[in-house]
């Protein structure tokens, strides 16, 4: 089974989407729910790490392949598998697609 290592990036963009919603509700039921559906997909992810489709990108000449896994259907990690799996962003699906290219 291999082991998940978040990035700084995605451990940053998952903590103030939960302060977010803690701030926005005044309440931490939503991110509590946000935090057992990382849960669950990170139990998923280290027992079949290509469970999510392969995406593919160009930047700056190089293509960049990651997979993306949807949560609650707003959110998603993207990862990288190698020989661990790499949480390179804990990405909120209503942004702008091409920013993602920035984070890769």
């Amino acid at each position: 089974m291999r082991s998940i290592k978040w990035s700084y990036v995605a451990e940053q963009e998952y903590v103030d989407v939960l302060q977010f919603w803690i701030s926005h509700n005044s309440s931490n039921t939503y991110s509590q729910k946000i935090m057992k559906a990382v849960e669950e997909a990170e139990d998923m992810l280290m027992k079949n790490p290509f469970i999510a489709e392969e995406k593919e990108d160009h930047k700056d000449g190089n293509v960049l392949r990651y997979r993306k896994l949807i949560i609650l259907q707003n959110f998603s990690l993207i990862y990288i598998v190698r020989d661990m799996i790499e949480i390179v962003s804990f990405w909120d699906n209503r942004q702008n697609p091409k920013q993602l290219k920035s984070i890769l």
